[in-house]
């Protein structure tokens, strides 16, 4: 199975029905497309909710949840309507705040999934006013909670960036913590090189995952493929391992 397993529903055209149409021609199975506040201007929770209603059998869906302001009873909300995992960014608390402890607790009990933006957030205007900061998203802020929930899985959204050591070594230590490395800007900085010296060590490549996480149109899914094939390549992955991440880990940590 080839999932794609972060991306959002972008504002154009019919974003959802060419998305599928690509996910054809590539050989994808599924997409886990993630709720995103309002004022990020695209994928919303309801955007999410209707496209996964709509092709249950091609796209994942993954609520938004306001950690820090949503009571964690909207987990179970969540849960009803048929959402696989909970999205969390923009946190008006950092994630190791003991206040989001009780929201975690709910999320292993229900045996959903997670996917948590790490790093620098997208700026736009309408952000004014709304308290987002990126220093509530370090990656580092996962330690703590992975401690103490062990039956949930942390999984770190674009491998933490700017903090990529720190996602790297939380990904090597916790059994419970996987990434991917969603994010073209700053993926495209990094040679060959700076990627095996980051996956060095043993059980990696089954601990990280592809994403597209694209910021234009359908046509970009096939920009965000190539890309990270050709880290893999030139890696010399082989093909299990290369199943693995094209697929196989987020079916795995999906339940598929």
């Amino acid at each position: 199975m080839r999932i794609d397993c972060h991306n959002h529903i972008l504002p154009v055209g019919n974003f959802v029905e060419d998305w599928i149409r690509e996910m054809d021609r590539l050989g994808f199975d599924k997409t886990l497309f993630a709720g995103l506040p309002e004022y990020f201007g695209f994928g919303f929770n309801s955007w999410t909710y209707d496209a996964m209603k709509k092709h249950p059998d091609r796209i994942i869906g993954f609520a938004w949840f306001n950690l820090g302001v949503d009571p964690p009873e909207m987990v179970d909300r969540y849960a009803e309507q048929g959402f696989a995992g909970i999205k969390f960014t923009a946190p008006h608390i950092c994630y190791n705040d003991h206040r989001a402890f009780p929201v975690y607790e709910r999320i292993e009990k229900l045996g959903l999934a997670t996917l948590f933006h790490t790093g620098i957030v997208l700026v736009n205007d309408k952000m004014r006013g709304q308290d987002c900061d990126s220093a509530r998203m370090q990656p580092i802020f996962l330690d703590g909670p992975a401690r103490e929930f062990p039956d949930l899985n942390f999984h770190i959204a674009h491998l933490g960036v700017p903090w990529h050591d720190e996602a790297t070594m939380l990904v090597r230590l916790h059994k419970n913590i996987t990434a991917d490395i969603t994010g073209l800007r700053w993926r495209e900085q990094k040679g060959v090189d700076w990627f095996r010296n980051q996956f060095w060590f043993e059980g990696v490549w089954d601990k990280l995952m592809f994403g597209t996480d694209v910021m234009s149109g359908a046509e970009d899914f096939q920009v965000q493929y190539d890309r990270q094939k050709y880290i893999v390549d030139a890696l010399f992955l082989d093909e299990a391992s290369q199943r693995k991440f094209f697929g196989e880990n987020a079916a795995r940590l999906l339940k598929l």
